[in-house]
């Protein structure tokens, strides 16, 4: 179709979605996720997948997505999050994706009462991903609901961080940290690498 046929399209979409009673958008990947391609920092966002959740943002009664694919734009990813319905969240993060919804935590542009993120990560970038959400939740005062499924496990600097964080939110009611269960198949070395100080600090 032309551009202005597209246009047309997604306005009618949008027209449409408006008046949906869709709560919950499951999308578990696509093309550009089964190329083959292990190094997931170079694929292009999926264009149809980007359409579609334009589409559906200004669903009223949206308030859940599970998103199996990577590289969401920012901006569809922003606008997701300040949806006033949209409270629950599942996700395979990159770090682009991982500091956008802290920021939006942090700066309470999103009402996520739950966040399941899965990732890749190498152990330095869990820390750095971990201490972006820790900052993040002790200015959040919705989210009751965190699990995290780290691909290559959890290092000490992260456990603590999270403990820290956990010591001055007073909303957070559960947090599960999963290695390798959301993952598939580990990536790395899946060994839990936090030590006595970390598991200190998870216990004050």
């Amino acid at each position: 179709t032309s551009n202005n046929d597209t246009g047309n399209e997604n306005n009618n979409a949008g027209c449409y979605f408006r008046h949906s009673t869709l709560e919950e958008l499951i999308w578990l990947g696509g093309a550009n996720d089964d190329n083959g391609d292990n190094d997931r920092s170079n694929q292009e966002p999926l264009v149809p997948f980007d359409a579609l959740l334009r589409a559906l943002i200004p669903c009223p009664r949206l308030r859940t997505a599970k998103i199996g694919t990577e590289r969401i734009p920012e901006d569809s990813l922003r606008l997701l999050l300040a949806s006033p319905s949209f409270t629950s969240l599942h996700m395979l993060a990159t770090m682009d994706d991982w500091i956008v919804v802290c920021h939006c935590l942090r700066q309470t542009t999103a009402c996520l009462t739950e966040l399941v993120w899965s990732s890749h990560f190498t152990k330095p970038d869990t820390n750095t991903a971990i201490r972006e959400l820790a900052t993040a939740m002790q200015q959040d005062p919705h989210l009751l609901r965190l699990r995290l499924e780290m691909c290559n496990g959890y290092t000490d600097q992260a456990g603590v961080a999270l403990a820290e964080s956990m010591q001055r939110n007073t909303v957070l009611r559960h947090v599960d940290l999963d290695e390798n269960g959301g993952c598939g198949e580990a990536s790395g070395d899946t060994r839990n690498f936090m030590g006595a100080t970390a598991y200190k600090a998870l216990t004050a």
